[in-house]
């Protein structure tokens, strides 16, 4: 465990209830070390590859099932928010939602 996240194989991904805080610690701990700098780019590139990596997942998950199904099961609307991955009591935030703090200067 790392700062409460599993790593590597300690994951068995088998519960979208227990993926969700892992994958939204990892984002955390990654946005903490960007927050400062210019990285709403950066941010929104993750946010992109970590999306075609979850799709690519869900339809593994369910080889079976068409686009519309597992775009249902997966990702729903938040507010203004539309594709937010998320469970019945859990949602990963976007990086890119995260607010860029700026450094004053003294």
């Amino acid at each position: 465990m790392f700062c409460g996240c599993r790593v590597n194989g300690e994951q068995n991904g088998s519960k979208l209830k227990d993926t969700i805080p892992v994958l939204q610690c990892r984002n955390s701990i990654f946005s903490k070390n960007l927050l400062s700098v210019c990285a709403q780019e950066t941010f929104s590139l993750i946010d992109h590859r970590l999306f075609q990596l979850l799709w690519k997942w869900a339809k593994r998950r369910h080889p079976e099932k068409g686009r519309k199904w597992v775009k249902d099961r997966y990702w729903h609307s938040k507010g203004t928010r539309h594709w937010v991955f998320s469970s019945e009591n859990s949602e990963l935030i976007a990086l890119s939602y995260i607010p860029i703090i700026r450094y004053t200067k003294v």
